[in-house]
């Protein structure tokens, strides 16, 4: 029995943070599903004393460090042993088995972050396996799966815990994670070119000769680094009864600028608005 801890039928709670208890509470937090065991520490870095400790049935010693999860805000790494910790919260749900955690951590330079973790250990005996080049290696105690992958050198990831048995996956997970996060960084700075190497140019129906002038002198300009054009127009009262006097500018627009420009979306009514789209005309 800990101070820290509130004793309940079938949940065990934490409500404050100490970080001098923590590796005595982390292992009477410790739960299990009846073939892996393992103490309540950190998913995130914590450079305070714990006990990293995961074992499966019948293997001697632990063999995962579920620890690896690196948070950060801007350049500073989160780790509460020397963040500033409120409103901590843990428990374990001892009939799911469930660890669910949340807080709030400042860290030395004043930056705020709440965290929120929920850990389950899956209630099932087999799982499908799936070996490092796609092949089918059947279905396997969760003991032997992982004895597998061990040997081999390889973590098991759970790839689809839904499946029915779960399916799961030897790979070497830290390549994974980087090849996830290249992905990611990919796929963002695709959507950020998208989306920001667009400029917009409003038009209205009664637009001067020189306002439209500066606009296509504008979009030249603009056209000619390599971005994208959108040219607007928004139709005000009863201008929506005359919406192919909006189509007539922004084809004449269109017109202007075609030396530079050839249209990627046709003139669009969607509501009051109509919109078009230019992109940089390809070189022969």
């Amino acid at each position: 029995m800990h101070e820290l801890l509130q004793y309940n039928n079938w949940t065990i709670e934490q409500h404050s943070w100490d970080s001098s208890h923590e590796s005595d509470i982390e292992q009477q937090l410790t739960f299990s599903n009846g073939y892996i065991c393992q103490t309540a520490h950190f998913e995130e870095f914590y450079s305070g004393p714990q006990r990293l400790c995961t074992f499966i049935n019948g293997i001697e010693h632990p063999i995962l460090n579920l620890s690896s999860i690196s948070v950060r805000l801007h350049d500073e790494r989160l780790d509460i042993a020397n963040w500033q910790v409120k409103k901590f919260y843990r428990c374990l749900h001892k009939n799911q088995p469930t660890l669910e955690r949340h807080f709030t951590a400042t860290s030395p330079k004043g930056a705020t972050l709440q965290i929120k973790s929920k850990r389950h250990l899956l209630e099932t005996k087999e799982v499908m396996v799936i070996g490092p080049n796609g092949e089918q290696l059947g279905i396997k105690s969760i003991k032997d799966a992982i004895t597998l992958s061990t040997y081999a050198g390889f973590d098991l990831v759970m790839i689809n815990p839904n499946g029915n048995p779960p399916v799961c996956k030897v790979m070497d997970y830290n390549k994974y994670k980087y090849q996830n996060k290249k992905k990611q960084k990919e796929n963002i700075k695709k959507q950020r070119e998208a989306n920001l190497d667009m400029k917009e140019y409003r038009l209205s129906v009664s637009i001067d000769v020189h306002d439209f002038d500066t606009r296509v002198k504008n979009s030249s300009k603009y056209l000619q680094k390599g971005h994208k054009v959108k040219a607007s127009i928004r139709f005000k009262g009863r201008e929506m009864a005359h919406t192919e006097l909006g189509k007539d500018v922004l084809v004449r627009f269109a017109d202007a600028l075609s030396n530079v420009a050839v249209v990627e979306q046709k003139p669009t009514l969607e509501g009051r608005n109509m919109t078009m789209i230019l992109m940089p005309k390809k070189e022969k």
